[in-house]
């Protein structure tokens, strides 16, 4: 009888580890009161890296951003391939805004990402962050990883 309780931990605790699971990542930092790569995004799955640096997140709403960007090297996959340590919150809403991202020369940070195929899409004020995404920022933008 243990190892039936034990076999459904060890499942239940898999499905967890499941459910949390990053398909793809795009981030980015975006200033509209800049000049030339004012919104380069960076976006990283199982297998590719690719950067935008077209500024095409300006081009219309900014939850309808289309990634642009060019593909890199499987070593520039490999230096970025960390992202995939980082614990992303499962929100209520797909679409999510954190104050007043850009609205006073501030810039803004653009994440996208996809939870086992749930997509979500944060933009975040660099003066307002929240808690949920503190250390992302930091891990992404400031280049400290998350804690464990």
């Amino acid at each position: 009888m243990r190892v039936f309780y034990l076999t459904i931990l060890i499942l239940l605790t898999t499905m967890k580890a499941k459910s949390e699971s990053l398909d793809y990542l795009v981030w980015g930092k975006y200033c509209g009161e800049c000049v030339d790569n004012c919104a380069t995004m960076h976006r990283i799955d199982a297998d590719t890296y690719k950067v935008d640096t077209t500024d095409s997140f300006f081009a219309g709403k900014p939850f309808d951003y289309v990634f642009k960007g060019q593909k890199a090297t499987k070593e520039e996959w490999t230096k970025h391939s960390w992202v995939f340590s980082i614990v992303f919150p499962s929100l209520k809403e797909n679409e999510v805004v954190y104050g007043e991202p850009d609205a006073y020369d501030q810039c803004g940070v653009y994440l996208s990402y996809s939870l086992n195929g749930n997509p979500f899409k944060v933009l975040i004020d660099l003066n307002n962050k929240p808690e949920e995404f503190k250390e992302i920022i930091s891990a992404l933008f400031e280049g400290r990883q998350q804690s464990k």
